[in-house]
């Protein structure tokens, strides 16, 4: 009697799949789902779009240019605005506040702007990630994931029917503060070869935008000057 309750459980665990055997596959389909191999080799890109905030409706060029540099800009009004993130500091030029000049950005600033774009997913494989399993997130059936860098915790909810990035979000601890983001990825859409989501909608402690990606270039080079604050305001 023994030996077939072994031998029962023993065919029960071979026949599930272990957590770590699920989140190997989930992480392997995803990255799949996001052409991330294709990312993975690419250095910059070029978008053109648009962003609605606060301040209207705008159209903007994106630049992005790896490890982690940004760049969103175009004109309000016949105004020039930059938002940018040089790898070290966030600044923006925003006429629409009525000061035409650069100036840098508060830390949940900096966290939105660094957020807009990524190459593929922002979700690694590492130590740090885990699986916490299924559930549902604004009715969306996802995969979840966790991950905690320093003062930070990140969610990240994969789509179960398709393993798309669906919803990222961040806390961080900033001091006496705790700061809060969250995007949301919708309508993806194959640009040449590589998958985006074409809506981005990001929301913050201080703010709520939505970028829209219409047209996107791959590989051009970029100077690191082009995301650099103006020498004259430094």
């Amino acid at each position: 009697m023994i030996r077939w309750i072994w031998i029962a459980v023993c065919c029960h665990l071979l026949a599930t799949p272990s957590i770590a055997q699920s989140r190997k596959h989930i992480l392997e389909e995803h990255h799949k789902a996001h052409t991330q191999a294709f990312w993975d080799q690419t250095r910059s890109a070029e978008i053109k779009g648009a962003w609605v905030g606060p301040q209207g409706y705008l159209k903007m060029t994106l630049w992005a240019k790896k490890p982690n540099k940004i760049a969103v800009f175009g004109h309000w009004q016949k105004k020039r605005f930059v938002t940018a993130y040089d790898g070290q500091r966030a600044w923006t030029i925003a006429p629409w506040t009525g000061y035409e000049k650069s100036q840098l950005m508060t830390r949940t600033e900096e966290i939105v702007v660094k957020s807009i774009f990524d190459f593929g997913s922002p979700i690694v494989d590492s130590p740090e990630l885990e699986y916490k399993g299924k559930i549902h997130i604004d009715e969306v059936h996802c995969y979840w994931f966790t991950e905690t860098k320093f003062n930070q915790e990140w969610e990240y909810f994969v789509e179960v029917r398709n393993h798309l990035l669906y919803k990222v979000s961040l806390k961080e601890y900033y001091g006496q503060d705790v700061l809060n983001m969250s995007k949301t990825f919708d309508l993806y859409r194959d640009f040449g070869g590589v998958i985006l989501p074409s809506v981005v909608e990001i929301r913050s402690n201080e703010s709520e935008a939505e970028f829209t990606f219409d047209e996107v270039i791959l590989g051009l080079g970029m100077p690191s000057t082009s995301f650099q604050r103006p020498n004259e305001e430094n």
